[in-house]
């Protein structure tokens, strides 16, 4: 059995997502009641705003 690395699991993971800026996010957010954003930084990232 073979593992993938950590590089080729955030490959897929990227090719699988969508990255949007914060512009479309504020306007998603105003346009939709039923969006749920899930912060997934680290705290260092969090406490940089």
């Amino acid at each position: 059995m073979t593992f993938k690395t950590g590089a080729e699991l955030v490959e897929e993971a990227r090719q699988r997502i969508e990255e949007i800026s914060p512009s479309a996010t504020r306007a998603i957010h105003q346009a939709a009641e039923d969006v749920v954003f899930l912060d997934v930084r680290e705290p260092n990232e969090w406490n940089l705003g």
